[in-house]
């Protein structure tokens, strides 16, 4: 295979790709590396190739730009094979975020280090949702511990002094049991908001979650008929 064939291939990738040599100076540079520059103000007629690669992270004074170099300068010191870094690359248009793999290589005895920067906005998107999720789940948390919380405790309460009193047990035994549902509930929720997942998962009749939600209802005369027998 030829050197045309790898950088036709190098080309046709979907994510930025340099070859940075031994002195930190960019020798290659993909066609979307060139796409990015000139989608992003690049004012190199060569597209970085032959720019230092390090000395331009160094200039930027930047905490990322800083983390780049130093892994940057590990691969061709020899001291590392591999460096990876997530970071933020945000344009006046967009939010975006860049992951970065680096590799070490050698080639007629001098070393040089490959770079890929793959877009993962997509995935940081997502995950930005997701986190906002679970604030707006804590929320809710904070109003079922307390907002539904101290009433239920009211009914607990009264409950157990309705026992020994002259009361009607059944009714008195319909409110306990209600409200310990609804204790039960809470902590299912809350152990959820804890550690996002279900845990004691098990199937369940349809039948037998009528039945149950059936009792927990005032149904004055009316009657329960189940045809179902499927289970969930």
């Amino acid at each position: 295979m030829n050197a045309g064939l790898f950088r036709a291939g190098f080309d046709a990738l979907p994510f930025e790709i340099a070859l940075v040599d031994t002195a930190g100076t960019i020798v290659y540079a993909n066609e979307t590396w060139v796409e990015f520059g000139d989608a992003n103000g690049n004012t190199h007629d060569t597209c970085w190739v032959g720019e230092n690669y390090l000395r331009v992270c160094r200039r930027a004074d930047d905490s990322t730009a800083t983390l780049v170099a130093d892994g940057i300068e590990a691969l061709l010191a020899g001291t590392r094979t591999h460096f990876q870094l997530e970071y933020p690359c945000h344009s006046p248009d967009e939010y975006r975020w860049f992951h970065l793999e680096a590799t070490s290589l050698t080639h007629d005895g001098e070393r040089y280090a490959l770079l890929a920067h793959v877009d993962i906005t997509a995935r940081k998107q997502a995950e930005l949702q997701r986190d906002t999720q679970i604030e707006q789940l804590k929320t809710i948390v904070t109003v079922l511990s307390h907002d539904i919380r101290n009433p239920l405790g009211v009914i607990q309460g009264y409950a157990a002094k309705l026992e020994t009193a002259e009361a009607d047990s059944d009714a008195v035994e319909a409110i306990q049991e209600s409200a310990d549902r609804i204790a039960d509930m809470i902590e299912s929720i809350l152990e959820f908001a804890r550690t996002q997942s279900l845990n004691d998962v098990s199937r369940v009749t349809v039948a037998d979650v009528a039945r149950e939600s059936w009792a927990q209802t005032a149904t004055v005369e009316a009657s329960l008929t189940i045809d179902s027998s499927g289970s969930v």
